[in-house]
């Protein structure tokens, strides 16, 4: 009995699918022939009608010309007759662009939102003949290009209906058709009490004929053809839905084989192209076929509705193809996908369901792909809608996909990328045959059109996205990086063999992916493996690896600048990682020489730059581990480090010396070597601050500098004697933090002495070679303040050494002697700057033997050590000034700088100034050794003795300081003894001074005229 059934079954819908269209095509035949009588008649109101998109607008055309003939006629005889042709030109004017022959239009057929010219509501009436003057009275303007543009898209959207007769006729057919598909799946889904399975098939069967029937008979009819065609698409979809049914719904199962189901459904889909192409309707056949997915996205979905699902977009593709209907195939991307994952189970219960579902979305997109790829083959405008069929098949096959099988078989979910990335390079590889790359240079604007226009970009990164994906997924540790270079080796060289630089891009990013891994992630495993005897991080050989592949692409494939930087960075990074702290500098720089000679000898500015970078980051580590020290890492042995890197930055020096424009342009080459040879400055300071004693480092600094100063004027090069005269501030610095405070001996001479005086005769030889290379070569300003510099320095160094050597008693007397020795070198050599140093190294001696020596209580030789060491600064001091020139210029500043005035004054007066020094160090030194009993006594004297001297070698300012000193001692006098000194000093005071002074002023008084040439 259910044998019969069945067939009975296949041989009804065969019948309804095979016969009746067949039928419906005979009866139609018939009809043509009667319809051609009257198709003259109605084809030109018809074309008459399409042109003006309304009866309306046709009627108002006929009116006013009626109204023109009329009014031409009118103003024929009342106006004169040269103006009736001007009137009547102005009154033909057309307000629109008219077809002057109307039978020779196309045979435009209605669109589907269009409602027929019969099935106006309200037909227009023709208005009277005043009314119609009136408008033809009215100014006629023209429509503007934008306005017609905004006029057809309107007339488009609602084909010259108002909007509610396009909701009440149109869509309301639509809606209805479907929720009557709806019903009728749903009745064939629930059982009921009352109807077996073959009785809800019957129905749907029923039902289905009955609305094919209608839609058919309706059609003839112009009026009801909105309504026949709904009902057409929805007697189809009904049909489409009973034949699903007999299979998939137990509740009306009249159909036990899977394969004749099939084929059943197949048949139905056929026969559903075959009516879609009498009518040719993209709405007709999309509602058609939304009402099919529809009733699949309600059901359960089996291997049944998947293969359902398959043949309905297939059908739906091909009529999409045939009539270039994209947008419905766009919007079938969209139905398709949400279909299945309204029906999906997730995660499917059986693996045959889990395959079933990967294979009907593996189908999805292969049709639509298909599809896509077909439609550049016409290589015609695309619309727009279909430009994002791709983009939205590829989001739905990835986004379900993925879905199922993570929820299904996460473990195995490399299998899905690795096939989907091979699907997307196939596919990628027939978008470049079908759009050819453009040969102009990528720009925004391009990359834009050519995604729109359906290239192969989009689906060459996903392919070599989802590749990486099945990479990380499938692999597990460093295998992961070794996969990774693989894919982005192979990019870049497919790339490079089809000079598309977008696959070159993609491997690149590839490459990323894969040195990110190195330097992120990777380090975090402190796991070791032993290479050659030696243990090494598990990770370097894969980061050695990469790096490899980074300089292989940038050096021998000639790709981007990035692939060398990334290499670079790794190495460096590897370095870091495995050398020992103490050596990572000396690798560093080794990594940065050889990329730098590399780069020499491939002219390759890029690869020279990383050399500069790495190199000075290997600078900056020797410095900071061996140099500096202390900051946590052993290091017993810097020399290690410190001597070969040394080597290499004064031969890099020397190589850029020799080097041309031709290999190293300027002024790279000149910024180079001056940045090797400080380097090589800095390396050898530091190595010299590790390997000598703490007192000899300031020497060997010195040594180095006085070698780099006289480098710089043999060659020309001003970058080696800045660092040398930067290096001589260092050593003078270093000078007092270690030199001065050694208290070793060497023999019988300290250390303090032994490596200070080297030091004094570099800068004073310094100093000379600056003065005499001025005369021959141009030197900067700022070694003309070198030069100063270095001989103040000298001074300096010599006045602290006397002060650590002399001792505290006897600093004054070096200072005193080194003075006058100064001031000789300054008139002899004509130096301002030694008569300079004379000056302030006398104010301070000076001022140390009123501060400090003449407070020490000792003995010198049975003598007070005040007394001597005060008698040979005053006698150095009056010596100086004997040797200071006399001069009767008056003071003229010659510069602006208020401290040069106050130096040229000085200068000016020398011999006064050492000369009061003198005087008044004398009187302090009588006011310390003599009581306060006989000091006005011994002032008396020296004031005497000084106008004496005055006078004997014409000099004023003695003299002026023995009347001065005797002032002194009036006030003294008459202040102080006459009040607190006892009656016999008090006596002896007055009478003393009182001679002094009278024996004074006989002097000037009887020697008046022979004094005369003295004063």
């Amino acid at each position: 009995m259910d044998d019969l059934i069945e067939l009975f079954v296949v041989v009804a819908i065969f019948l309804i699918v095979v016969v009746m269209p067949v039928a419906i095509a005979v009866a139609f035949h018939r009809l043509r022939d009667i319809g051609k009588r009257v198709r003259g008649f109605d084809d030109r109101i018809h074309d008459a009608l399409i042109n003006s998109n309304s009866i309306e607008s046709a009627l108002r055309r006929l009116e006013e010309r009626f109204a023109r003939l009329e009014g031409t006629q009118t103003s024929t005889e009342s106006k004169p007759a040269a103006l009736a042709p001007e009137s009547a030109v102005a009154t033909e004017q057309p307000a629109f662009v008219r077809v002057e022959n109307a039978s020779k239009t196309p045979d435009l057929k209605l669109s589907p939102w269009q409602v027929p010219p019969e099935l106006s509501e309200h037909p227009p009436t023709l208005q009277s003949a005043p009314e119609a003057s009136k408008r033809t009275q009215a100014p006629i303007v023209p429509l503007t290009e934008s306005a017609r543009a905004f006029a057809q898209r309107v007339r488009e959207q609602f084909a010259g209906e108002e909007w509610e007769a396009i909701v009440g006729g149109s869509w309301l057919n639509k809606l209805g058709v479907l929720v009557l598909v709806i019903g009728i799946s749903l009745f064939l889904a629930h059982s009921l009490t009352h109807h077996g399975p073959l009785a809800r098939i019957a129905t749907g069967l029923a039902v289905s004929l009955a609305m094919l029937a209608g839609g058919v008979v309706l059609e003839r009819r112009a009026r009801y053809v909105i309504v026949s065609r709904g009902l057409i698409g929805g007697g189809w979809a009904a049909l489409y839905t009973t034949a699903y049914a007999a299979h998939a719904f137990e509740s009306a199962r009249v159909i036990q084989s899977p394969l004749i189901a099939s084929l059943v459904l197949c048949a139905v889909a056929l026969g559903m192209i075959l009516h879609s192409l009498r009518y040719r309707s993209e709405v007709v056949t999309g509602v058609a076929y939304f009402v099919g997915f529809a009733t699949l996205a309600i059901s359960p979905i089996t291997s049944l509705a998947l293969f359902a699902s398959v043949l309905l977009i297939a059908s739906m593709l091909y009529l999409a193809y045939r009539f270039t209907w994209d947008r419905m195939a766009v919007a079938g991307v969209v139905v398709a996908y949400v279909t299945f994952i309204w029906g999906a189970k997730i995660p499917a219960d059986t693996h045959f369901a889990f395959v079933s579902s990967q294979i009907a979305l593996a189908a999805y997109w292969l049709l639509f792909e298909a599809f896509d790829l077909v439609g550049l083959m016409r290589r015609e405008n695309r619309d727009d809608a279909v430009k994002a069929l791709a983009a939205l098949n590829a989001v739905g096959f990835l986004g379900m996909a993925t879905i199922e099988w993570s929820a299904f078989s996460p473990s195995t979910i490399h299998i899905l990328f690795t096939y989907a990335a091979i699907a997307f390079a196939a596919t990628a590889a027939l978008r470049w045959k079908l759009v050819p790359p453009s040969l102009v240079e990528p720009s925004p604007k391009i990359i834009i059109e050519r995604l729109e226009s359906g290239s192969f970009e989009v689906a060459a990164t996903l392919a070599s996205g989802l590749m990486a994906a099945a990479i990380f997924y499938r692999f597990t540790g460093y295998a992961i990086n070794v996969a990774l270079l693989l894919e982005a080796e192979f990019l870049f060289i497919l790339g490079l063999r089809l000079q598309l630089k977008f696959l070159r891009a993609l491997g690149g990013a590839v490459f990323a992916v894969a040195a990110g891994k190195v330097i992120i992630y990777d380090p975090q495993d402190d796991a070791r493996t032993a290479i050659a005897g030696h243990l090494f991080y598990a990770w370097t050989p894969t980061a050695i690896l990469t790096a490899a592949a980074g300089y292989a692409n940038r050096i021998g494939f000639k790709g981007w600048r990035a692939f060398a930087w990334t290499a670079t960075l790794i190495l460096w990074f590897v370095l870091a990682q495995e050398l020992d702290p103490a050596y990572v500098g000396l690798g560093w720089l080794i990594l940065g020489g050889c990329l730098f000679e590399y780069g020499i000898f491939t002219r390759d500015v890029d690869l020279r730059t990383q050399g500069y970078v790495a190199s000075v980051s290997g600078v900056g580590a020797l410095a900071l581990i061996n140099g500096v020290g202390d900051l946590g890492f052993p290091n017993l042995h810097p020399w290690i480090s410190l001597v070969p890197t040394t080597l290499m930055a004064f031969a890099a020096t020397f190589q850029l010396m020799r080097e041309t424009d031709a290999t190293l342009p300027e002024p790279e080459r000149s910024w180079a070597r001056d940045a090797a040879s400080a380097a090589g400055a800095i390396l050898a300071m530091l190595l010299a601050w590790q390997m000598l004693p703490a007192p000899a480092v300031a020497v060997a600094w010195t040594a180095l500098a006085i070698v780099l100063v006289e480098a710089g004027f043999a060659t020309g090069l001003l970058a080696p004697r800045i660092e040398g005269y930067a290096l001589a501030a260092c050593a003078f610095a270093r000078l007092f933090l270690a030199n001065f405070t050694a208290t070793g001996t060497f023999g019988i001479v300290s250390e303090r002495l032994l490596t200070v005086v080297p030091v004094i005769v570099a800068f004073y030889y310094a100093a000379q070679r600056l003065d005499e290379e001025k005369l021959r070569v141009h030197l900067e300003w700022f070694e003309y303040v070198a030069r100063r510099v270095f001989l103040h320095a000298g001074a300096i160094l010599i006045v602290v050494l006397i002060r650590f050597e002399a001792g505290r008693v006897a600093a004054v007397i070096g200072w005193s002697i080194f003075s006058v020795i100064l001031l000789e070198a300054g008139l002899r050599l004509r130096d301002v700057d030694y008569r300079y140093q004379s000056y302030a190294l006398a104010a301070a001696t000076f001022a140390r033997s009123w501060a400090s020596n003449f407070y020490i209580p000792g003995s010198l030789g049975g003598m007070p050590e005040r007394v001597v060491t005060g008698a040979i600064v005053i006698g150095c001091l009056y010596g100086c000034e004997l040797l200071a020139p006399r001069s009767d210029r008056v003071f003229t500043p010659t510069n602006g700088n208020p401290i040069e005035q106050a130096l040229e004054y000085i200068d000016l007066n020398a011999r006064t100034i050492f000369s009061m020094l003198a005087s008044a160090l004398l009187a302090l030194l009588l006011f310390y050794e003599i009581s306060g009993r006989l000091l006005t006594v011994a002032w008396g004297l020296q004031a005497v003795a000084l106008l004496i001297a005055g006078f004997a070698i014409r000099e004023r300012v003695l003299r002026l300081s023995g009347l001065g000193l005797f002032a002194v001692c009036i006030l003294k006098v008459f202040t102080h003894d006459l009040q607190h000194l006892d009656a016999l000093p008090r006596i002896l005071s007055f009478i003393v001074l009182g001679a002094l002074l009278i024996s004074m002023s006989f002097v000037y008084t009887r020697y008046r005229e022979q004094m005369r040439r003295f004063l």
